[in-house]
């Protein structure tokens, strides 16, 4: 039965590359997960990818969550070792949210799982990833995740100008935008 996931991944890849639409996005994502779920994949090289699988079919994500803890703590440091210029603009230090943003663990996890299924991976390629992340993010608008953490309430991505910000929002209801990713 994975022998037929696997040749309809295969052939979805094949006949969308690259891929162009949030619907193919979401697509490759659900059977991913069913392969996942076929398989009994439970193994932690994988958490990332199931994490994505997950967020981006539903409207919000609130479980699960230690999986991107690192991130969370990144994008804390961030915000609380950046600072302020001037007019008013704020500079985050450090650069975990750009690898949120860019979804660099995710990109990992798939090459991996990719890898051992023997699925194209032309899909890894930057201007292909690129693309993927894209249309990725404009899935996730308006899907937070929902924190338990220290300082981080939730993280949302949101529409801003024809592309998107990911919005930081902190207990003390204080909102730190990372505008215009992609």
């Amino acid at each position: 039965m994975e022998d037929s996931l696997i040749n309809k991944l295969k052939k979805f890849l094949s006949d969308h590359d690259p891929v162009t639409e949030e619907c193919h996005v979401v697509y490759l994502l659900v059977e991913i997960r069913k392969l996942m779920d076929r398989i009994e994949c439970k193994e932690d090289k994988y958490k990332i990818l199931r994490f994505y699988c997950n967020w981006a079919l539903h409207t919000k994500k609130s479980r699960q969550l230690d999986v991107i803890s690192s991130v969370v703590t990144g994008i804390e440091e961030s915000i609380f070792g950046g600072h302020a210029s001037p007019d008013g603009q704020f500079w985050p230090s450090g650069n975990s949210h750009v690898q949120f943003i860019y979804k660099k663990e995710l990109q990992q996890n798939m090459t991996k799982f990719f890898s051992k299924y023997s699925l194209p991976t032309d899909i890894f390629t930057t201007d292909k990833w690129k693309r993927f992340i894209s249309l990725l993010i404009q899935v996730l608008i308006d899907q937070p995740i929902e924190l338990n953490g220290k300082k981080i309430k939730s993280l949302c991505f949101r529409t801003a100008y024809q592309a998107a910000n990911l919005e930081v929002t902190l207990y003390d209801d204080t909102l730190h935008r990372f505008v215009n990713v992609l």
